[in-house]
């Protein structure tokens, strides 16, 4: 997979990650009643959104490469599961925040696995966040992070239009994404007044600062991968 890069957006990222990553017990996602068995749903979505926080985004978020290749086999394993509770249709006796959870991580898991460099999980990750965003269409949340997702996948124009209607239905952490798809675009001014207004709301992240300061004194490195 080729990704352009700039070194900036790293310091863009909010959440740094020092602890390890946690494996997944796929034997606790099972519950044993008498010889049958059922599924403990709760536990897949505590694995998925463990997944999430370290493979949200390309650079992969892990502490070694051993991290990394448990997560890949976890991965690998939720996304057979969720498919199979889907073909199965045992979707159907969940309720509908369970429903929605399970759609929502089904997605993620697709999105990870691009990053993953996985083929063809790009067009499936889509798909999904499609369908949530439609059955979904005040949810900003749901737009933030497929129009993360989109930038991340250097989609930057189809981005742009998913993180201005996520800043629209008040998820303001969307300006830090937007304002580096207009930096990517070399749309500076644009880009500095995009991050200001994320600072507004966001002071405390002092990354941004450097941001805009980088931008302004034009010291910029594109790197490509």
């Amino acid at each position: 997979m080729k990704k352009f890069l700039f070194l900036l957006l790293l310091l863009s990222n909010t959440i740094v990650f020092s602890q390890p990553y946690q494996e997944y017990n796929h034997q606790q996602a099972l519950i044993n009643e008498n010889g049958k068995y059922q599924i403990n749903i709760a536990v897949m979505f505590k694995a998925v959104d463990n997944l999430y926080k370290h493979a949200q985004e390309y650079p992969l978020k892990f502490d070694n490469k051993q991290d990394a290749n448990n997560a890949y086999r976890d991965l690998q394993i939720l996304i057979k599961t969720f498919d199979y509770i889907k073909q199965e249709k045992i979707i159907g006796k969940f309720s509908s925040q369970d429903k929605f959870n399970f759609e929502l991580g089904h997605a993620r898991l697709f999105l990870m696995a691009h990053n993953f460099d996985m083929p063809n999980m790009m067009k499936k990750a889509d798909e999904h966040y499609q369908k949530l965003i439609k059955n979904n269409p005040n949810n900003g949340k749901l737009y933030a992070e497929y129009g993360g997702f989109l930038s991340n996948s250097m989609r930057i124009k189809q981005g742009e239009e998913y993180l201005q209607k996520a800043i629209q239905l008040g998820e303001k952490q969307s300006y830090l994404q937007l304002g580096m798809n207009y930096l990517i675009q070399d749309k500076k001014q644009l880009a500095i007044e995009t991050l200001e207004q994320y600072q507004k709301y966001y002071p405390k992240n002092t990354e941004t600062a450097k941001i805009i300061q980088a931008i302004k004194s034009g010291n910029i490195q594109k790197n490509s991968k």
